[in-house]
């Protein structure tokens, strides 16, 4: 048979129980080899064995003794709390057998000064990694995914590097020189494409606060955008319309603004200074020489005009 049975007679059959000997635990068990051949049945166990089979109270006292603790009632049951003596530190317990079973000390003392003792090992081994790395740690480990203070031996500059990335092969950003630009090479780096900052830089995704050189305009371009090529100030690459300079253009070709500017494809609101009626020029179509009034445009045919030039005048 498999998984650890020895089969004491002849094959029964796949769901007949077969009479086997566990070779782990020494103990007679009757199974079927479906069972054997699930997976869900865990390799190496039997009814004998297995963490939840049934247990006699000596058996239980073996099991007590062999973990370091003296009973000192009777045997209560396997789910139940056994008053006990931890011999390791004479304290008075009561755990229960299952849990012994399960790899459990049943002291609940011992158990926190265990877990202080592997943490401090922890935090030893990273300060020893972390050192081997190259730096100084100047506060105490958090975690493997957390950033953590420390200075490098080379450089001699702080930051905050994460265990994990050391263990990843990362080192330190100052020596690999991707650190974060510092203000004085940022606002070299702003004049560079026209614009002068008016306020200490934050970081490469950050809108800066400038002011064009061309223009003389305030506006908020991004460093990142502006060194992949999208220009500093939006007024000079014509992707943006100041409102105040549209109605001077408006104004320049006889059309006064009534309404606020939008936008330059919305039909905005005007009066001509020539005719004095009402239009609803774009500020785009303006712009590019097409006039803003539809009524002193050459090409212009009033309803009148229409009706007397009109084809059907001809036959009268």
């Amino acid at each position: 048979m498999e998984r650890g049975f020895s089969p004491i007679g002849p094959y029964p059959g796949a769901k007949v129980r077969w009479k086997a000997k566990h070779s782990i635990c020494g103990g007679i068990v009757y199974i079927t080899l479906n069972t054997v051949r699930n997976p869900r049945t865990k390799p190496g166990s039997c009814a004998n064995c297995s963490s939840n089979a049934p247990t006699s109270e000596a058996d239980a006292i073996k099991i007590m003794k062999k973990a370091g603790l003296k009973p000192l009632v009777k045997f209560p049951g396997y789910d139940e709390p056994w008053k006990s003596l931890h011999k390791k530190c004479g304290s008075t317990v009561r755990p229960r057998l299952h849990s012994i079973k399960a790899g459990g000390n049943g002291c609940r003392k011992c158990g926190f000064i265990q877990s202080a003792i592997k943490r401090t090992t922890e935090n030893d081994v990273a300060i020893a990694e972390l050192r081997s790395a190259g730096f100084e740690p100047l506060e105490q480990f958090a975690g493997v995914r957390i950033g953590w203070k420390s200075r490098c031996l080379t450089c001699k500059k702080v930051s905050s590097p994460q265990l994990g990335s050391i263990r990843a092969g990362r080192g330190c950003q100052y020596c690999a020189n991707n650190v974060r630009l510092v203000h004085e090479e940022a606002f070299v780096r702003m004049k560079k494409f026209g614009v002068t900052p008016l306020v200490p830089y934050k970081s490469a995704v950050t809108p800066w606060k400038s002011r064009c050189m061309t223009c003389g305009k305030v506006v908020s371009p991004k460093l990142n955008s502006v060194q992949s090529g999208q220009g500093a100030c939006k007024y000079c690459s014509k992707v943006y319309v100041d409102p105040k300079e549209a109605v001077k253009m408006m104004i320049k070709n006889g059309i006064e603004p009534k309404e606020p500017y939008t936008n330059s494809i919305t039909p905005w609101k005007c009066k001509c200074l020539v005719c004095g009626r009402i239009v609803y020029p774009q500020y785009s179509s303006v712009r590019q020489g097409r006039g803003g009034c539809r009524y002193c445009a050459p090409t212009y045919v009033s309803p009148i005009e229409a009706v007397l030039k009109g084809p059907w005048n001809l036959l009268c």
